[in-house]
């Protein structure tokens, strides 16, 4: 099913694996998704490795709320109007090796070989994988 503004909290509520101990629990897991904006923006801004780090950290978590797939479609949908960001998602999500072939968002959005991926990025993520 594509993802709206109608649907995003029902789906996400449906994709939603720990017991929810409120609402307000279930609310913060669902903004952690929207911070990895601006944590891609705060790292595009500055081309830091902590800032790098902290994306994926926030992914890893959402992953585990949320299951990776659907994860991945929240995330992509957080950014769905910036193109930037849907590269450093999908250059993120191809080196942690999880990156189908295809994965579609929105009616107006599917993220597949046509959208590219950032080799320079794809690059200083083995180099700071290699650092750890």
């Amino acid at each position: 099913m594509n993802i709206t503004d109608d649907n995003f909290f029902i789906l996400a509520a449906k994709a939603y694996q720990p017991v929810c101990l409120s609402k307000d629990d279930f609310i913060k897991d669902v903004r952690s998704i929207n911070y990895i904006k601006a944590d891609i923006t705060r790292y595009l801004r500055t081309n830091s490795h902590p800032n790098l780090r902290t994306v994926i950290n926030r992914f890893i978590v959402a992953s585990n709320n949320f299951g990776p797939v659907d994860a991945m479609k929240f995330t992509f949908y957080a950014v769905r109007q910036n193109e930037v960001h849907i590269t450093v998602l999908k250059t993120i999500f191809t080196f942690l090796q999880i990156m189908p072939e295809i994965i579609s968002i929105t009616d107006a959005l599917s993220v597949d070989d046509r959208c590219v991926i950032n080799e320079e990025l794809l690059k200083e993520l083995e180099h700071v994988a290699k650092i750890r």
